[in-house]
């Protein structure tokens, strides 16, 4: 049996995994709307000038 201490070393290292990935998963979710928000925004400037 492992003992508490190796038991609440791997108990954080897992917990530190899942945040880590959660934290990954935000970020790209976060960079996609990023990228979509500046096309949208480029959008109307373009049609704009177009009709001008």
């Amino acid at each position: 049996m492992a003992t508490p201490n190796e038991l609440s070393l791997i108990f954080g290292l897992i917990v530190s995994a899942l945040f880590f990935i959660q934290y990954k998963r935000y970020e790209a979710q976060a960079e996609k709307e990023e990228m979509l928000d500046s096309f949208l925004d480029d959008q109307p400037s373009q049609s704009l000038a177009a009709n001008a």
